[in-house]
């Protein structure tokens, strides 16, 4: 599973949080680790933020829809503006930040299981 998010204590809370449920998690801070990470690995997961400092998590979508479109993605965002437009437009579940973790790990176990 992978999570991107410039909020490193984002990251890390919910890194932690999902590997503690037996979930094997790589994180990236910055979209083009995130890319490049993404083009020579398959993951099971996407997790993103729309908002990556001054770059956008849409590039990071849009590059997992081209090229892994079987990867399951979420957006997490703070930015209620933005999240009727990634749904509707996607078809992408999005998590309105702060979410409850239980309603991500719901979701989570309905479409993965750890490793």
């Amino acid at each position: 599973m992978v999570i991107v998010d410039d909020d490193e204590g984002f990251v890390a809370t919910l890194g932690t949080l999902l590997e503690g449920e037996g979930y094997r998690v790589v994180a990236h801070h910055a979209l083009d680790p995130a890319l490049e990470y993404m083009a020579s690995h398959r993951p099971d997961f996407l997790i993103t933020d729309l908002r990556l400092g001054a770059q956008s998590g849409w590039t990071l979508v849009d590059f997992a829809r081209r090229h892994q479109p079987e990867l399951p993605v979420v957006v997490v965002t703070g930015f209620v503006d933005e999240w009727q437009d990634v749904a509707l437009r996607l078809g992408t579940p999005v998590f309105l930040k702060p979410f409850d973790p239980e309603d991500l790990l719901g979701f989570l176990r309905h479409r993965i299981r750890p490793n």
